[in-house]
C-alpha cells in the first residue's frame, strides 16, 4: 500500500481545478452560502429523473477515470476494521493523497484547495458515478476519504482552514462529509464537533447567510447521527454490502427510514 503513487498524468493541477470548477460552476462568485437552486443539484432535491442521470453522466464522463485508476482492484486497502484501527492506519492510506495534494500546487497556498477537491472526488462523485456498485463507495473510496480527512485534521496548517474558503459554509462543508457518512458513531460525533467550532468561527462576522448554513448543516446530520445511534449502521446500505435486515431495521426502513443512499439506476464503467 505504501508503494502506491497517484498517476500524475491523471492527477495534478488541471484535475483539481477542474473539479472544483465543476462543483461549484452554479455557485455565486463570492458566496459563502449556496441558493436553493445550488443545493437542489447539488443533493437532487426534488430533481426528475431525468435530470439526476443528466447530471450523473457529467460526472461520470470527467471523473470516472480519476476515481478507477486507484479503485478497489489497483489501490489495496487493509481489511475493513475498527474506528480504532482506521485511526492508525489513516496517514499510511491517506499518503499518495497527501504527496500529491502538496506536490500539484503550483502555489503553496494552494494545499487546502487540493484537498478540497480530492475530498469532493472521494466523497461526492463516487456517489453520483458508482450508483449500482455502491459497496465500491463504501468500502473503498468512503475509507480514502475518512483517512485523508483525519490527517488533514491533523496537520498545521489545517487544510480545512484554507483563507480562500475559511469562512465559507458553501465550500468548506463538503471536507467534512466522510464524517457524515461514517458508519463509526466516533466520527458522527467529530462531525457535530468540527461544525460547531465552525459556527463558532463564523458567529460575529455579520454573515447571516453563512450562518444559517452551517446551522443546517449540523441539522442535517442528525438523522444520520440517529441511525448510527440506534441500529450501529445505516439500514439502508445492507443490500449493497450483503449484510442481513435485522426486523428492527426493516420496520424502521418499511416506515419511510431515513433514505441516504444513491438510488441505483445508473450505469457504470
Amino acid at each position: 500500500m505504501s508503494s502506491f503513487k497517484l498517476n500524475r498524468a491523471i492527477f495534478n493541477s488541471e484535475l483539481y481545478i477542474n473539479i472544483r470548477d465543476f462543483w461549484f460552476q452554479d455557485l455565486p462568485k463570492n458566496a459563502t452560502a449556496a441558493p436553493p437552486a445550488v443545493i437542489k443539484k447539488w443533493f437532487g432535491h426534488h430533481n426528475s429523473q431525468e435530470e439526476k442521470d443528466k447530471y450523473d453522466q457529467l460526472c461520470h464522463a470527467q471523473f470516472y477515470t480519476a476515481l478507477e485508476s486507484f479503485g478497489p482492484s489497483r489501490y489495496k486497502l487493509p481489511p475493513p476494521g475498527s474506528w480504532e484501527s482506521e485511526q492508525a492506519e489513516a496517514d499510511e492510506i491517506a499518503e499518495p493523497f497527501l504527496e500529491d495534494c502538496t506536490q500539484s500546487s503550483d502555489d503553496d497556498n494552494d494545499y487546502g484547495k487540493n484537498f478540497l477537491s480530492v475530498i469532493l472526488l472521494l466523497d461526492q462523485l463516487s456517489r453520483n458515478i458508482f450508483r449500482v456498485n455502491q459497496a465500491q463507495i463504501y468500502n473503498h473510496y468512503d475509507r480514502i476519504a475518512r483517512a485523508l480527512l483525519y490527517s488533514i485534521l491533523k496537520r498545521t496548517p489545517r487544510a480545512d482552514q484554507h483563507p480562500s474558503f475559511r469562512f465559507s459554509p458553501a465550500h468548506r462543508f463538503w471536507l467534512y462529509m466522510p464524517l457524515m457518512h461514517s458508519e463509526h458513531i466516533e466520527d458522527q460525533g467529530k462531525y457535530q464537533e468540527v461544525m460547531e467550532s465552525f459556527r463558532e468561527e463564523i458567529m460575529g462576522r455579520g454573515d447571516q447567510p453563512a450562518l444559517d448554513y452551517v446551522e443546517m448543516a449540523i441539522n442535517g446530520a442528525k438523522a444520520h447521527s440517529y441511525d448510527i445511534r440506534e441500529f450501529g449502521r445505516f439500514p439502508h446500505r445492507n443490500e449493497y454490502l450483503g449484510r442481513v435486515t435485522t426486523k428492527e431495521e426493516q420496520a424502521f426502513m418499511d416506515a419511510g427510514g431515513n433514505k441516504f443512499a444513491p438510488k441505483k439506476e445508473a450505469s457504470e464503467g
